[in-house]
């Protein structure tokens, strides 16, 4: 449909419509109504005949004859929002009291376009926020869903059943601590670094009654002296040079769930008594304020050092030790895991296999042989890195050897060659028939994972069970 712009507002009106119509206004820009309508003053016409602005299309319109016209402008503040006609006055002419009585009818009408408009606003504005809310409820929900699945995921991952290991040593650890699961008990846990001291803590995390509440982990050990007191119990704005806002300490951010430290030896004295006390009673005091603090946390520590011994030498402080040492779990060293270095070191060849988009097919035995020698003193951790250095300098497809250990476990297999004296064909059948074992006994005597472990077929393993003579060795290691 073809418009033309109003002669005065600019607004395109449809050419259909009649000359000097706008379409935004609702009547003619030029004619009596908008003059006042332009002029925001009240004018009243005796006799329209004789006024050109008079628009005669209205009368044939409404199948009347105007004769006179009482026009006053609707003003909203700063806006003018129509114009009020009133037409031909039933006996004489329209007097100063009918212009007063118009005006206060127009001020009627100002009120009531006023309110239409705002509750025309208020129900566009109400409709834009439930949109909003259902959008913020989906997206709530969203979360929530997502929240849940990834607390399946890792409820799944920390799980006791999840840790890699079948020794003896271990499966006392693991029956051992499922007691302290289901209980806000105080779990201190002892062993030498790299052992897997936090993954147990997130085990009793995670398969306790917490388990949708914060896991906060700190090292004791890395926090830098002097900021012991904000990390663990934050501070307000101004409380020391720096600190240009509030922040909350591991406590706080604990609150509803578990807060793991780690190194709990290196925590300083002046620090111990604050720990202490929010332990007993729950209640802090961030650094710089007056203000008492709560936060409901489950406290798990670790540490490699001998805390009797730090007691003793007046390091650690005795009330604290024995507040957080009501449950303790031991981690035996790697050394002590007999038989769980075959399936760790596979563990991590499938893990880094993937990482580093490779195909190693399993480990040569010669290879699990150094790694079963070696005391690997810093433990799981140590041994995790050498893998992943085998798997990093190995060719793809190949399986790992022992020229992609490292130079210190190398010289270790020299040391061993040089101990037991024989040519090489009995010092290979010797260290094949000893991996054979070791792997059954880590597997019970299931010849299927045995083999897998090896790198080796059923058949292949079979036929060496059966050359060594280890059918006895086999049934040894089955379980009763």
């Amino acid at each position: 449909m073809k418009e033309r712009p109003c002669g005065w507002c600019g607004r395109k009106t449809p050419a259909a419509f009649p000359k000097k119509w706008c379409k935004g206004l609702g009547f003619r820009c030029e004619s009596i109504a908008g003059a006042v309508f332009k002029s925001r003053k009240t004018e009243v016409i005796s006799d329209v005949r004789k006024d050109p602005r008079h628009f005669r299309g209205v009368d044939r319109a409404a199948g009347f004859e105007s004769r006179s016209i009482l026009a006053i402008p609707l003003v909203s503040g700063d806006r003018t929002v129509g114009v009020l006609e009133c037409i031909n006055k039933r006996r004489g002419r329209f007097l100063p009291e009918d212009v007063e009585l118009g005006e206060a009818l127009a001020g009627i009408l100002c009120l009531a376009i006023e309110k239409a408009e705002l509750i025309d606003r208020l129900e566009r504005a109400n409709a834009e926020l439930r949109a909003l809310v259902d959008l913020r409820s989906q997206q709530l929900e969203k979360i929530e869903r997502e929240k849940q699945r990834l607390l399946r995921e890792v409820e799944g991952r920390y799980h006791f059943e999840q840790i890699v290991g079948s020794s003896d040593a271990m499966l006392q650890v693991f029956q051992h601590a499922r007691h302290a699961v289901d209980s806000d008990i105080t779990v201190l846990i002892q062993g030498e670094t790299g052992t897997g001291k936090e993954l147990i803590a997130r085990c009793l995390h995670f398969g306790g009654s917490r388990k949708a509440g914060p896991f906060v982990a700190e090292n004791c050990a890395t926090i830098a002296p002097g900021l012991f007191a904000s990390e663990l119990f934050g501070h307000v704005k101004g409380a020391f040079s720096g600190a240009d806002r509030d922040r909350k300490g591991l406590i706080e951010r604990a609150d509803g769930g578990t807060l793991f430290l780690d190194e709990i030896g290196d925590l300083p004295m002046e620090i111990q008594k604050g720990l202490l006390r929010a332990l007993e009673d729950g209640c802090f005091r961030p650094v710089g304020s007056n203000e008492i603090r709560r936060s409901d946390f489950r406290l798990i520590t670790a540490t490699h050092k001998d805390l009797e011994r730090e007691v003793e030498t007046g390091r650690f402080r005795e009330d604290l030790y024995y507040r957080i040492g009501v449950f303790r779990i031991h981690l035996p060293p790697l050394r002590e895991r007999h038989g769980d270095i075959p399936l760790l070191a596979s563990f991590f060849l499938n893990k880094f296999d993937e990482k580093y988009q490779k195909n190693s097919p399993a480990i040569d035995p010669a290879a699990l042989q150094c790694l079963e020698s070696w005391p690997f003193p810093g433990n799981v951790r140590e041994l995790r890195n050498e893998i992943e250095r085998a798997v990093a300098v190995a060719e793809d497809g190949r399986p790992i050897g022992l020229e992609h250990l490292s130079p210190r476990l190398l010289g270790n297999v020299s040391s061993s060659c040089r101990s037991h004296p024989g040519n090489l064909k009995d010092r290979v059948e010797a260290l094949e028939r000893t991996l054979i074992v070791d792997a059954l006994k880590a597997c019970g005597g299931n010849q299927t994972k045995a083999a897998d472990l090896l790198g080796l077929s059923r058949y292949g393993l079979a036929k060496k069970i059966k050359r060594y003579g280890l059918s006895e060795a086999v049934l040894a290691c089955q379980p009763n």
